[in-house]
């Protein structure tokens, strides 16, 4: 499709969470730790004899497997709202898998390091909310070509 001499394809359209899902997982991560923190469920871990690597990693596995998810939740809808409007992938199937191996190892290392630092994950996440979202804003209204008037 080409609107305005931009070639809008599949590729463009189905590789756009991956901005997206590292605010989703500071996001996730932080709330997940943060409950576990404030409910006492360490505690309660600690107490029954857990190791601190075993607390650790049984988060982390939490914490990608909600961003696998995430990366599905996205992918499946794209795709199949994409195919039958923009048509199938320009690129060959080995690029686009090899695209999303790493989209989903970039999800991953995302989820390791809002898990191992967890009590600067909410905050960095909520600065970045809210300094993008005034951004967001601006570009959607540019995006969609709506003129915000004001009036007298």
């Amino acid at each position: 499709m080409e609107e305005e001499g931009y070639t809008n394809t599949l590729e463009t359209a189905f590789f756009v969470c991956v901005i997206f899902i590292g605010f989703l997982a500071a996001i996730l991560c932080g709330l997940f730790i943060g409950t576990e923190y404030s409910d006492g469920t360490i505690r309660n871990k600690i107490i029954a004899g857990q190791t601190r690597f075993g607390i650790y990693a049984a988060v982390l596995v939490c914490c990608c497997m909600a961003v696998l998810i995430m990366y599905v939740a996205f992918f499946i809808p794209c795709l199949c709202v994409g195919i039958p409007l923009l048509g199938f992938f320009d690129a060959t199937m080995k690029t686009v898998l090899l695209y999303t191996l790493d989209a989903l190892l970039l999800g991953m290392a995302f989820a390791s390091i809002f898990t191992a630092f967890p009590p600067i994950t909410v905050s960095i996440s909520l600065r970045q909310y809210f300094l993008v979202k005034p951004k967001a804003l601006v570009s959607l209204q540019a995006g969609l070509k709506i003129e915000f008037t004001r009036q007298a």
